[in-house]
């Protein structure tokens, strides 16, 4: 599946590598109205979620190294708190800068709709869960892919299944938020009213 992915992703990348460096005359009029937005959705939905997922798991590991040097447990207590508590806090943060700032780029791409996937993944995980005998299913889905009570670590099947989920809603919202700016009326020569 990995192997899948990671094709799939570099095969995206180059095809916008291409396009970039030929230009998009020389692409036939129907792949260049489809294939160039659908691969700038693919790489946006990429970047929203797993990619603001990996940025925050390279940017924040020298906690680690500093708690090691000073001996305290400070670094460790904050690597925790940024990157597997509740709802994911700084890939959320990561992915709110990079949907602001790449959105432009990738607005063929459609980038407020990178929240699709993702919430498909959790309604289908939650649609197939079946909760044991002890539990309702409400609260054994609660328990397994929301709950944040405990104060412990994520577990593997919420990094699987929601850690997608929260950066993907916030590159969403920032894309959102850059496109909504396109949306005021610009002033034209001689329209008085609108300056």
């Amino acid at each position: 599946m990995a192997v899948t992915l990671f094709f799939v992703i570099s095969t995206v990348f180059l095809f916008l590598l291409y396009v970039k460096t030929v230009g998009p005359e020389t692409l036939s009029p129907r792949l260049r109205k489809f294939a160039i937005p659908a691969a700038k959705y693919i790489a946006a939905t990429f970047i929203g979620t797993y990619g603001s997922l990996a940025i925050g798991a390279v940017i924040v590991p020298p906690l680690l190294l500093y708690s090691r040097v000073t001996h305290t447990r400070s670094g460790v207590d904050l690597f925790t708190a940024l990157l597997d508590r509740p709802y994911f806090p700084f890939q959320i943060a990561v992915a709110f800068v990079l949907g602001y700032f790449l959105s432009e780029w990738l607005k063929e791409g459609w980038p407020a709709y990178v929240w699709v996937w993702p919430v498909a993944q959790v309604s289908i995980a939650v649609l197939l869960f079946h909760p044991s005998a002890m539990q309702s299913f409400t609260a054994g889905v609660w328990r397994s892919y929301f709950d944040w009570g405990c104060g412990c670590s994520v577990t593997p099947l919420q990094w699987r299944i929601t850690s997608p989920l929260y950066p993907s809603l916030s590159f969403s919202a920032a894309a959102f938020l850059r496109g909504t700016k396109g949306f005021e009326p610009k002033a034209q020569p001689g329209n008085a009213a609108l300056r």
